[in-house]
Formats: structure tokens, C-alpha cells, sequence
């Protein structure tokens, strides 16, 4: 009998620590239900930290203006706010498909000098030809879809097929084979790049700021790095859920224990992907993280998963000489490793409601 207790207080207790998926946050009912979806599905998309760094204003039903919440930016790793603005673009692509699926052609308009306390582009949403139900569930699925993984990947090379279909209208990405000489310092670069970062104690405060590791912080904050998000799941994760604090992440064992996995997952990738510019300005880093989610969107349906490292980009000394034996002339913007799964997971990465970061002028 008393084992039977236990065994049943047992299992309530793992479901009371199983990690919150994302359908906690689905659409809100509101009186223009179908831009309020549109604004939901151009949410789902990536960005750093999943900070999420977009504030949108509507000022009619056919309207929006985009902005830049540099309260989430990452000031320590991203301090010229690049990966913000990656983040931004990979929104305006998602609210591109989202409007597509429901009948509209958004027209995305951005300043040629941009600064964060302007709009970063303006929105006009405008009614194409019907779309039909096959169609707008086959956009929503891909959107909904779409998630980091942070595991080991199959080590053989992406398929030449695969490459092209990734890689479509997306001029400035291109794929580098694990094995080849270049993918090999690529993988030695990021892990060493990893070291370098993960060792400032102000890279561990602001990593520490952004982690969910309680479900009631999940709650809280609906936002960041949570258990599942970052790959720690099944008994290890409801025991970080448990025992974990922001303050465990500026420890030395955490640190190690992420060295300990970088230095995994480096080798265990079929390629690289690398997006590059030719200038290096805010519209540029838009437009990268505009390729960016278009990359990621196709990757689910090829059975191949993507984990963003840029590491190497957001150390300086690490940058330049990545900068002067691989780029050229270009600017890399972007980095992610690449590779063949067996299993495909359930997107987990949380998302804030619309209303929290979206303000209607009407």
C-alpha cells in the first residue's frame, strides 16, 4: 500500500514539473481575429535568446509599423544590436507567410537608414487572390514547426538536393560540408569561440537573466531559454526544473557542462550554414535574418535540424579571423550547424501573447 502511495505521489509530481509547451500560448480571441493570427504565426519565428525583440504598432486593419524593443537586446553578446535586428527580419518573413495564408500579400517597406527608435519597416497588408484551406494549413504547419535543436546530428554530408531546396532565394547562404578543411576550423573555431564567451562572468549574468528554468518563470515570463528549449529533458530536466536557479548558470560545473556538450555537438553536424552580406548595416542584418527563417522554415520538412552558433561572430578576435580566411569581401552575419535527424520534436520555445508586444492605434 504504501508503495502504491509512493508510486502515485511519484507520478504527479513528474507531471506537476512536465515543461509548459507552447499551446499554453495560442491566439487570443479579438475583434479582427484573422491580423491578430497573422501577428501570432510572424511571433513563432527565432530569435537570439528567444527574447523576442519586436514591439508592433497597428494603426489600421491594413498597417503596421514594426519596432525594435532594444529592452530585450542582448547588450553583452550583441551589443551593436546585429542579431536583434536578425531577429527582427526572421519575424517580418514569418508575417510575410502568415499573411499569405490567409489571402493577403504583405508589402514590407524599410528605411535605408534605420536606428532603433524609428519603425524598422512598415507593413501594408493587401488582399490577394482567395487561398485555400490546403494551402493556408500547409503555411500554418511549417510555421508552427519550426525549432532549435540542440542534440548531437547524423555526421553524414547534406545532400546536394537538400542544399539547393534550403538555399532558395536566399543569395547570401551557403552550406559548408563538416568534413571538408573549411568545416572542420569551423567546428574547432566555435568551440573555442564558445570557451572564450562562456568564461566572462558578464556573458553568465545575462545568459543567467534569460533562463526559464522553473515552470512558474515560464509562466511568468513566457519568453528565454527554457529546460526543454535547451535540450534538457526527460528526469535531468524536471531535476533542473527543480533545483536549478539563474544563479546556477554563473557556476563553474554549468559552464563546464556546457563546454562538455558544444564540444559534441561540433563534430556531430552534416555542414555548416553560413549567411553573409555585402555591407554591414541594420537593412542588411534584416534582410540575413529574413534568409535565415526562410532556411530554418524548409529544414523540418527535409528531416534536417538547425542550431544557431555564432559564437565565433560575437567574439571579436575570433571574428576577424574567421572574417579573413573564409569571408572575403563579404560580411558573415549568421551562423548555424546543420544536420540529418530521426526524429523530428515538438516546437517547445514559448512565445509571449500579442497583446504584450503589440499596441492597435484604431
Amino acid at each position: 500500500m504504501q508503495i502504491a502511495k509512493i508510486m502515485v505521489l511519484l507520478t504527479s509530481f513528474i507531471q506537476a514539473c512536465a515543461p509548459l509547451k507552447r499551446a499554453h500560448w495560442e491566439p487570443e480571441t479579438t475583434n479582427n481575429t484573422t491580423l491578430q493570427k497573422i501577428i501570432y504565426y510572424a511571433s513563432l519565428a527565432g530569435s537570439s535568446h528567444n527574447s523576442q525583440p519586436w514591439k508592433l504598432i497597428v494603426d489600421d486593419a491594413h498597417h503596421l509599423r514594426l519596432f525594435a524593443d532594444t529592452t530585450r537586446a542582448l547588450e553583452v553578446v550583441d551589443p551593436n544590436y546585429r542579431e536583434l535586428y536578425i531577429s527582427l527580419g526572421a519575424f517580418l518573413e514569418n508575417l510575410k507567410l502568415a499573411a499569405k495564408a490567409y489571402g493577403y500579400h504583405a508589402r514590407i517597406s524599410i528605411p535605408s537608414e534605420l536606428n532603433t527608435k524609428k519603425a524598422v519597416a512598415t507593413i501594408s497588408l493587401e488582399s490577394t487572390l482567395s487561398v485555400s484551406k490546403q494551402q493556408r494549413d500547409d503555411i500554418i504547419k511549417m510555421l508552427e514547426g519550426r525549432c532549435t535543436m540542440r542534440g548531437n546530428f547524423a555526421t553524414k554530408e547534406i545532400e546536394a538536393k537538400d542544399s539547393a531546396y534550403l538555399l532558395k532565394q536566399s543569395s547570401g547562404a551557403k552550406i559548408i560540408q563538416t568534413n571538408c578543411e573549411t568545416g572542420k576550423y569551423f567546428s574547432k573555431q566555435t568551440l573555442l569561440a564558445y570557451k572564450q564567451q562562456n568564461s566572462k562572468k558578464s556573458v553568465q549574468e545575462e545568459l543567467a537573466f534569460w533562463v526559464r528554468f522553473s515552470n512558474k518563470s515560464v509562466r511568468k515570463h513566457c519568453d528565454g531559454l527554457t529546460t526543454a528549449g535547451m535540450g534538457i529533458t526527460g528526469i535531468p530536466g524536471r531535476v533542473v526544473q527543480l533545483f536549478f536557479t539563474p544563479k546556477t548558470v554563473k557556476g563553474k560545473t554549468f559552464v563546464d557542462k556546457g563546454i562538455e556538450k558544444t564540444a559534441e555537438q561540433v563534430v556531430h553536424c552534416g555542414g555548416w550554414l553560413v549567411i553573409s552580406s555585402k555591407q554591414n548595416t541594420p537593412a542588411d542584418w534584416i534582410h540575413v535574418g529574413r534568409q535565415y527563417e526562410r532556411v530554418h522554415l524548409r529544414c523540418r520538412q527535409l528531416g534536417i535540424g538547425m542550431h544557431p552558433m555564432n559564437q565565433v561572430i560575437e567574439e571579436q578576435n575570433f571574428k576577424t579571423a574567421m572574417q579573413t580566411k573564409v569571408s572575403g569581401e563579404t560580411y558573415i552575419q549568421f551562423i548555424a550547424r546543420l544536420g540529418y535527424v530521426n526524429h523530428y520534436p515538438e516546437p517547445v520555445s514559448v512565445r509571449r501573447s500579442v497583446s504584450a508586444f503589440c499596441q492597435v492605434t484604431f
